[in-house]
C-alpha cells in the first residue's frame, strides 16, 4: 500500500466526519469530533508501520469501520469482548455504555429437566 492510498483514506475519513449526521441531531457535533479525533489518533499510532501486510491489514480494518459506521449510523467501535448479538446503550457525555438486557431465546435441557 502506498503513502498516497493511506493519505486518501485519511482524507476520506475527514470528509465523512465533516458530512456526518447523527441519528440524534444534538449529538452530531460530538460524533463528528469523535470521528476526527479517532482518525487522528489511529493514524498517528500507526505512522511508523512499514510492513506492507500490516499496512494492508490496517487499511482493511479502517474500511470495515467506515462501512459499519455508515450503515448503522454509529461512529463508535463495537467492543470486541461482546458477542455479535449483544446490544448496549451509549451515553456520549459520560463516555460510558451499559449492556441492554436480553430475553432468553432458547431453552436448555439437562438429564430430562427443563431449564430456562
Amino acid at each position: 500500500m502506498s503513502r498516497r492510498e493511506v493519505l486518501n483514506l485519511y482524507r476520506r475519513i475527514l470528509k465523512i466526519a465533516r458530512d456526518w449526521k447523527s441519528i440524534n441531531p444534538e449529538d452530531t457535533l460530538t460524533e463528528r469530533k469523535f470521528i476526527r479525533n479517532e482518525a487522528r489518533t489511529q493514524f498517528r499510532e500507526n505512522k511508523a508501520v512499514t510492513d506492507k501486510e500490516k499496512v494492508k491489514q490496517l487499511i482493511e480494518e479502517a474500511e470495515k469501520r467506515i462501512a459499519i459506521a455508515q450503515h448503522y449510523g454509529i461512529p463508535y467501535p463495537r467492543p470486541e469482548y461482546y458477542s455479535k448479538g449483544t446490544s448496549f446503550d451509549v451515553n456520549i457525555q459520560q463516555k460510558s455504555f451499559k449492556l441492554r438486557p436480553t430475553k432468553k431465546t432458547f431453552t436448555t435441557y439437562d438429564n430430562g429437566t427443563h431449564r430456562q
